[in-house]
């Protein structure tokens, strides 16, 4: 009688641990979640829920047709995608072997 409540005391422990040690994972999670839920989700549903109203406001259009029509805008853009490119080639292009030298050694 003894052992039989020796093991279930021990099975009960057992599984006390097991979820203890799953809600600490799910409490590590959290902020991700979380953070997910704010920044990613909650701008996407708000978006598609926004898509069916009807906006009476034209002039936020005609502000759109004012900034695309700037030439200013349009340098900016153009040299931040060619800052970006030079940055991204650049680096592409460096010598890696500095980088991680085991990548280009020829003795393996």
């Amino acid at each position: 009688m003894k052992a039989k409540m020796g093991e279930s005391v021990q099975l009960q422990t057992r599984r006390n641990k097991a979820a203890k040690s799953t809600l600490t994972w799910y409490l590590f999670l959290l902020p991700t979640l979380l953070g997910i839920a704010c920044f990613i989700l909650y701008p996407v549903f708000e978006s598609f829920r926004l898509s069916f109203y009807r906006s009476n406001d034209d002039r936020d259009v005609d502000r759109f047709r004012q900034l695309s029509a700037c030439p200013r805008l349009k340098c900016i853009l153009e040299c931040g995608l060619q800052y970006v490119l030079y940055c991204f080639f650049s680096a592409a292009a460096s010598d890696s072997s500095r980088v991680c030298p085991r990548l280009h050694d020829q003795s393996h």
